[in-house]
Parts: structure tokens; C-alpha cells; sequence
């Protein structure tokens, strides 16, 4: 029976310097060739994963990506989205409350397919080379809210409020990070797991028959919903702990053996 396969693309289908490589286009095209469904599944807001269509040849068929963390389902041949979930205004400026505290972390999110801030770093920099986009300075949050919110800073520093931040506000939002230097927020209850979920309830297929690829925190759910998880060995260690299968890291494009292994 043909699966669904779910891949995260930084640090899973990319090498650490963001490329990827022909190898790897070539596995995920030879699996949608046999005729398993690729789904790409990122954090990425959707214009930042448009490119990636052509790549791996997902205009062919009936494709989806799930962008913003599992806040957004796109569906490529319509250009439209079948479910698009946003965190609220009043729940952005409650969290910027908090993060006045940390004068050196930026905040980003997004509002009629741009990037925005309202406080410029070099990770907010990274953010716009990450998506190829132009970010936007303005001065407050939009007030129909944003898919997503990202707290961008150094990675040492959100080590150690990660956990504080996730006591404090994780009755009002999901929270996880996705890159060292990314904290993440969406919706409470939506994640990748969830986008898991509501694209087999659209597609009227099984969960077991679903593998999920990951490499961060924001991968965990996507990896516990699918029939069988694959965590890359450059993963979070507690991403790999849960996992069922752990394939060699990014930089020896070590996603191809389990494509191989799971996508045959």
C-alpha cells in the first residue's frame, strides 16, 4: 500500500549550509514515483517552501506541504489552503509583554505572506535568507494575529528560558523549538502532529500508513502521530529517544536510507 510520507526540511532534507543535495532530490522523487504521497512539513511560513514544489516534482498529483509549524495546509494544485490557523492578537501581545524582558530577542511573524518584526536581529536577518524574502519592520502585531510567532535569538540564551517560558505560557500555546536559535509558538493543540492528522482525515487514509522525517523539538509530534517516526542522527536527543528509526546524519544525506528502508 502506498504511505504518506511526512518530511521536515531543514537539517532533514538539508545539509547544515541549507542545500540540498541531488541524492536526496532524487530519493523523495524516486518514492513519489513508486507511488508514495510526499507531503513537506516545516516550520517555513508557505512562500518560503514554494521553490521546494519544482524540486522535488510535487506539481504532479495531488501534493500538500503543511507550513508554520503545522498551522497552515496547503494544497499545491489550487494554490489555496484547506485549514489555516493563526495565534491571536491578544495572545501576541500578552507573550511580548514577557519578552521585554529579553531586549536581545526579536520577535517575528507573519501577516499576508511576509515575514515582520518589530525589532531587527541577525536571526531575523536569517529568517528572510532562510525564505528568500524581504522582512518588514513595523511597529505593532497585525491585529488578525499571526500563524505563528518566533522568538529569534541566540540559541544559549533560549536554552536557558525554554523551559520557564513553556511553564509559564504553555496553558495558552504550543511551544517548541524548531532551530537552536528559534522558539516557536502556535495555537494551542496545533503543531506538526496535529497537521498530521487533519491531512489523513482530508485524505481519508490510515495513520499507520504514514512515516514522518525529523530532526528538531517541532518534529516530535509529527513523529509520535505517523505509523513509524525517523529522527536524523544530527536530531535532538530527546527527538531521537521516541523515535522508531534513526537514520545517519543530514550531512551524509542520511535521509536516503530510510527512504529506502520505509518508502520502498
Amino acid at each position: 500500500m502506498s504511505k504518506i510520507a511526512f518530511f521536515d526540511i531543514d537539517g532533514t532534507l538539508t545539509r547544515a549550509d541549507g542545500s540540498i543535495s541531488d541524492v536526496v532530490i532524487q530519493a523523495v522523487q524516486s518514492a513519489l514515483a513508486r507511488g508514495h504521497k510526499i507531503v513537506l512539513a516545516s516550520g517555513r511560513p508557505t512562500f518560503g517552501m514554494l521553490d521546494l514544489i519544482d524540486v522535488f516534482g510535487l506539481t504532479n498529483g495531488d501534493g500538500y506541504l503543511i507550513s508554520y509549524n503545522g498551522c497552515a495546509i496547503y494544497h499545491i494544485p489550487s494554490s489555496s489552503y484547506m485549514a489555516l490557523h493563526a495565534l491571536k492578537h491578544d495572545t501576541l501581545q500578552l507573550l511580548d509583554i514577557e519578552l521585554q524582558k529579553y531586549p536581545a530577542i526579536s520577535p517575528i511573524f507573519y501577516a499576508n505572506e511576509q515575514i515582520l518584526t518589530t525589532k531587527r536581529n541577525k536571526f531575523v536577518d536569517f529568517e528572510g535568507e532562510l525564505n528568500k524574502s524581504q522582512v518588514f519592520e513595523v511597529e505593532s502585531y497585525p491585529l488578525t494575529g499571526s500563524p505563528k510567532l518566533i522568538w529569534a535569538g541566540e540559541p544559549s540564551q533560549l536554552d536557558l528560558i525554554e523551559q520557564d517560558i513553556v511553564a509559564k505560557f504553555g496553558y495558552l500555546c504550543t511551544i517548541a523549538r524548531s532551530l537552536p536559535c528559534f522558539l516557536e509558538f502556535t495555537p494551542l493543540g496545533v503543531d506538526k502532529g496535529a497537521a498530521v492528522n487533519e491531512v489523513c482525515t482530508l485524505l481519508e487514509h490510515s495513520l499507520v500508513e504514514t512515516v514522518a522525517f525529523g530532526d528538531g523539538n517541532n518534529d516530535r509530534a509529527m513523529l509520535q502521530a505517523a505509523g513509524i517516526g525517523v529522527a536524523m542522527e544530527n536530531g535532538r536527543d530527546e527527538l531521537k529517544a521516541i523515535a522508531d528509526f534513526i537514520a545517519p546524519s543530514n550531512e551524509l544525506d542520511g535521509v536516503v536510507v530510510a527512504i529506502e528502508k520505509f518508502l520502498p
